[in-house]
């Protein structure tokens, strides 16, 4: 389930009409759209659509896909998009914030963070990429670094989709999310999947709590 949260977006939008309303005919599909919205488009940009009479506004934010209303996403942009929605997801619906930002060259400001923000945001949970818009969608996770204080601290019960849970096929880790825990993010081979390298990767770091 998607429920972490990051910024808030513009109040000001400008509203294109959704091209396929039946993305948004469940209350399940609306709020993946949200997000997908939310990861793709610019602040101050939106999509419209009605569903059973009731109109429905999906924010953009972080502006990975700008080019998405008048064109499909490019592979790379799906990259991009998939590992924000990724990085957004909590199992227990919880609404937790996070700070994003890219494992390597951000593609956009969003995604470049302070020291400052390091300071606050002290704790790193992992990183996320994959593809949501293959045919067969694939979606990873690596574990970040942590010391044992670390580890023990509250916010980590919340955000477990990093945390192997089951192995199939005899070597396989998932997450109770369903994604595939690669391992350490430090180590070599953390950020392939599926025999490819990833490059469009996010970081995702939580403000430690106090017990």
């Amino acid at each position: 389930m998607f429920a972490s949260l990051t910024t808030e977006a513009a109040r000001s939008v400008t509203a294109a009409p959704l091209i396929d309303p039946r993305l948004a005919d469940t209350p399940v599909k609306r709020q993946q759209l949200n997000y997908l919205v939310r990861c793709a488009l610019r602040a101050g940009e939106a999509l419209q659509t009605t569903s059973r009479g009731v109109l429905y506004t999906f924010k953009g934010e972080i502006g990975l896909a700008p080019g998405w209303t008048d064109r499909a996403l490019t592979p790379t942009e799906q990259r991009w998009v998939s590992a924000c929605m990724l990085a957004h997801v909590n199992y227990f619906g919880k609404h937790v914030k996070v700070l994003m930002e890219a494992r390597d060259v951000a593609p956009v400001p969003f995604l470049t963070r302070s020291q400052a923000d390091h300071r606050t945001y002290s704790l790193f949970e992992g990183a996320f990429f994959g593809n949501l818009f293959t045919a067969a969608p694939v979606a990873y996770a690596c574990q970040g670094k942590k010391t044992a204080v670390q580890r023990a601290n509250p916010v980590i019960r919340d955000r477990v989709c990093t945390q192997p849970a089951r192995t199939v096929s005899g070597r396989v880790r998932l997450s109770v999310c369903g994604f595939v825990v690669t391992g350490p993010c430090e180590e070599p081979g953390a950020l392939v999947g599926g025999g490819r390298a990833y490059h469009e990767v996010i970081n995702v770091y939580l403000r430690p709590r106090a017990r």
